[in-house]
C-alpha cells in the first residue's frame, strides 16, 4: 500500500470539506474528483474509495443537487461492499431515496440494511423520521 497515496488522498478530502460553501460546491466536488482519480489510479477499492464517494454524494445532497448524488449510487454500494457491507450504504441510498421522493425504492434498500445488519442499523435511529417511514405497512 501506498501510504503517501493515502495521506494525498485523505489531504483532498479534508481540503474538499474545507472548501465546501452554501454558495458553490464547484471546488469541492473537483478536489474529491481529484481523490477519487487519485483512488482509480492506484487500481485497489477500499476505505478510501468508499469515504470519496460517500463525501461525493453527500456533498451533492447537502447542496441540493439530489440528481447528482444518484449517479454514483451503484459505485457507492460497490465500494460499500469491499470495504465491509454492514448495511449503512444502503441505508445512506435508501435515505437519498426518500429525499428524492422515490419511496418504493426507499424502502427496498431500507429493507436491505435491515436484514444486512441483523436490524442493528436502526439501533440508535428509532425515533428518526425514516424508521418510523421504513415499519409502516
Amino acid at each position: 500500500m501506498n501510504e503517501h497515496l493515502d495521506q494525498e488522498i485523505l489531504a483532498l478530502i479534508d481540503q474538499a470539506y474545507d472548501a465546501y460553501t452554501p454558495e458553490s460546491i464547484e471546488k469541492s466536488i473537483a478536489l474529491l474528483m481529484k481523490a477519487l482519480d487519485l483512488v482509480e489510479e492506484r487500481k485497489t477499492a477500499g476505505s478510501e474509495e468508499h469515504r470519496v464517494l460517500h463525501d461525493l454524494m453527500e456533498t451533492y445532497i447537502a447542496f441540493g443537487d439530489l440528481e447528482s448524488a444518484i449517479k454514483w449510487v451503484d459505485r457507492y454500494l460497490a465500494a460499500d461492499k469491499q470495504w465491509g457491507n454492514y448495511g449503512k450504504g444502503q441505508l445512506d441510498v435508501g435515505e437519498l431515496y426518500y429525499k428524492l421522493e422515490r419511496f418504493d425504492e426507499a424502502k427496498d434498500y431500507f429493507k436491505q440494511a435491515d436484514e444486512i445488519s441483523n436490524g442493528r442499523i436502526w439501533r440508535d435511529r428509532k425515533d428518526t423520521e425514516l424508521y418510523q417511514f421504513y415499519k409502516k405497512d
